[in-house]
């Protein structure tokens, strides 16, 4: 008797001292202690929280204290969600610095192991969960990239509806920081992407490597594909499950595509950041099909892209924003690779500073598409790669393209209409600072010979000659700072060549406005020159720039 008594007494005591919710309850509580918040925990081991949510079953939570660590062997397993509604969250719901940090990270630092996932809720009937204000190391500074390695954290699956917010995630090693996969049918629905910052992620092919990595690229799979995608660019955000929601989430220096929308009918995106700052990228936003769901009858709506913004701060997008298979490839390949009916691309914002476009907004197999109201401020230039098509074409960089054989809808104005296949194939014109100068440096005699390829293989260009009297003034789009490429634009109605532009400022910013050419001959323009030069600038009008991206008519020799 005695002896229960006592037994009893202590079995009480350490109940109170190391007493934890019902929803982290687990069979060594020594690891869920901290004076401060006692219900939480403060330290563990995957192993651990593995068992806590296998065995806790529907509803299960992971409560993490601020400042808490958490290490993933790379030779391990991810965290792993097993039935409905568990979740993961540090107690508080900080959204700075103090949230609980997840790392792949060997315990000993040794540099091996091939895990790229942190967080799997993607299972049949992982419905429901939420992941949220963690911060989340995937281990590629240390653990190097995995070439189709698997996404950082993982949600979607069968059934879908987990939420993933105020997430901060870098250093992701696959293809994607995040994947809401479609489930096997395509039945996933709901996923919710909110208030998260990604970011350090992926890494861009070295100058040496760049006509070869863009080649596998294009014959690689199609882009729904993500995780087969030769290379190490990685994705920010993938999302294949429809009527997901993607809002208000930053993402920086991405090398693959910032926001992939693979299939995903019905999904919105909207007022998300992207920046590319230290590393080039594929692509701002991207929507392409998915053949689980262009085989369905049912239609679930178009995917919205609303009010993001987009901005190359110090290095190379390739696109903007590409809607289809012309950006990835041609649609001239088997398949169908139209995206959903009635898809919209309204009031987006692009920029740049010292970085630049190889296109602004590509568009190609969409029907019913809507693209109104987008605003362009930015610098487009780029070089032809011997990645690039014979056929169809290269396209020369233009802020706005669509491919009129595959695309119906209505569409705001100033697009060129071309056939076109692998838009990604275009090469940066040349480096943008003396940082991306000594990370993604062109080598000067490869931009040389480009450029001399470019000016015997290219047909001469005429200018109306109602473009070089006054007129109304026209918008310049491109070459807004830094050296300009051979796919700078100037347009807009009766657009304008000449020496010098003036700064002009209204409600969609700052922008450029090309005045007219002076008459030949006055005193702006030098000696007069003969009535030969004169039809021969006409005929063969080029743009240039200096670092200024000044716009001028070629007249004879540079």
């Amino acid at each position: 008797m005695p002896g229960d008594w006592r037994t009893f007494a202590t079995a009480t005591l350490l109940a109170l001292f190391f007493a934890v919710s019902p929803s982290v309850a687990g069979k060594d509580q020594s690891h869920f202690k901290t004076p401060t918040h006692p219900d939480c925990i403060h330290s563990s081991s995957v192993t651990q929280i593995n068992h806590l949510l296998r065995t806790g079953g529907e509803g299960t939570n992971i409560v993490l204290c601020p400042y808490a660590q958490v290490l993933i062997d790379p030779h391990g397993y991810p965290i792993t969600f097993t039935a409905p509604r568990q979740s993961i969250y540090t107690v508080g719901s900080p959204e700075d610095h103090t949230r609980a940090t997840i790392t792949i990270s060997h315990p000993k630092g040794h540099i091996s192991g091939d895990l790229c996932t942190a967080i799997r809720a993607d299972c049949p009937s992982c419905r429901g969960g939420v992941i949220r204000n963690v911060q989340i190391d995937g281990g590629r500074t240390e653990l190097g990239g995995i070439e189709g390695g698997d996404a950082l954290i993982l949600v979607g699956g069968d059934q879908g509806e987990q939420e993933v917010k105020h997430v901060d995630a870098w250093g992701a090693r696959g293809y994607a920081v995040l994947h809401a996969s479609e489930g096997r049918d395509g039945t996933c629905t709901g996923v919710v992407v909110t208030d998260n910052s990604f970011h350090s992620s992926g890494d861009a092919p070295l100058d040496l490597m760049l006509n070869s990595e863009l080649a596998r690229l294009r014959d690689g799979p199609p882009p729904y594909l993500g995780q087969d995608r030769p290379g190490h660019w990685t994705d920010g955000i993938s999302i294949a499950c429809q009527q997901s929601t993607v809002m208000e989430n930053t993402l920086r220096d991405i090398s693959g595509v910032g926001i992939a929308i693979r299939g995903g009918p019905g999904t919105q995106v909207i007022q998300n950041t992207i920046v590319a700052r230290d590393r080039d990228m594929l692509v701002g936003i991207s929507i392409v099909a998915h053949p689980v769901f262009t085989t369905r009858p049912v239609h679930t709506g178009g995917v919205i892209i609303h009010e993001n913004s987009i901005h190359a701060a110090s290095a190379m997008i390739r696109i903007g924003i590409s809607t289809g298979a012309g950006a990835w490839a041609t649609d001239e390949m088997i398949g169908d690779h139209e995206i959903a009916f009635g898809s919209e691309i309204i009031k987006n914002r692009l920029s740049s500073y010292t970085g630049y476009y190889g296109y602004a907004i590509s568009v190609s197999d969409a029907r019913g598409i809507i693209v109104t109201e987008n605003a362009i401020s930015a610098s487009i230039w780029g070089f032809q790669t011997d990645a690039c098509y014979t056929r169809p074409v290269f396209a020369l960089p233009a802020p706005l393209i669509r491919d009129t054989r595959s695309v119906i809808g209505q569409l705001q104005g100033e697009f060129r209409d071309l056939h076109f296949g692998f838009l990604l194939c275009v090469g940066p014109g040349s480096a943008s600072t003396s940082h991306e100068l000594s990370q993604h440096q062109i080598n000067e005699n490869y931009i040389e010979q480009k450029a001399i390829r470019q000016r015997k293989s290219a047909k001469p260009a005429a200018i109306p000659r109602e473009e070089v009297r006054n007129g109304p003034r026209a918008r310049v789009q491109g070459g807004g700072v830094g050296k300009m490429g051979t796919g700078a634009q100037v347009v807009g109605a009766n657009a304008q060549h000449r020496k010098g532009r003036k700064k002009v400022v209204d409600d969609e910013g700052p922008y450029f406005r090309a005045e007219p050419l002076k008459p030949w001959g006055s005193s702006d323009d030098g000696a007069r020159e003969s009535n030969a030069m004169r039809r021969r600038t006409l005929n063969a009008p080029r743009v240039m720039g200096g670092s200024g991206g000044r716009y001028m008519a070629r007249r004879g020799s540079t």
